[in-house]
């Protein structure tokens, strides 16, 4: 069962209280190296949609969901979902970082396929699917 609790960003009941934890725990700690809110909000916006690539394809198991975060909650409109996700896909290319970290063992193929899913998965549910009120 999943617990719905306010969200810090839209203030509706939503089913991503990991990610509004971590972005407020973290906030303060992180505010030295990155003073401006919204900046930060888009970075952690750009780590969840990371974390949603990588969770499906690090568990081997098909059909698992990507790892939901408050970016799904912005992402309920194709132009905000199209800026962040074309930019990694746009980046998805040898030697890309994330893949030089070991992010899908290396494989540039594999982090491609877990793009397409993951853009397949936002369009289908977006943050409908994560928010109730």
């Amino acid at each position: 069962m999943v617990t719905l609790r306010p969200c810090a960003t839209t203030r509706r009941s939503c089913a991503c209280g990991q990610s509004h934890h971590l972005r407020a725990a973290s906030r303060e700690t992180l505010r030295q190296v990155e003073p401006d809110d919204d900046t930060y909000q888009a970075a952690c916006d750009r780590l969840e949609y990371l974390a949603s690539m990588v969770a499906p394809d690090s568990t081997g198991r098909a059909g698992q969901q990507p790892w939901a975060g408050e970016f799904m909650l912005r992402v309920g409109s194709p132009a905000a979902e199209h800026a962040l996700g074309t930019l990694i896909t746009e980046e998805l290319a040898p030697g890309w970082p994330f893949l030089e970290g070991g992010a899908f063992d290396g494989e540039l193929d594999r982090a491609r396929l877990a793009d397409t899913a993951l853009h397949a998965w936002i369009a289908e549910y977006g943050g409908r699917r994560f928010v109730r009120g």
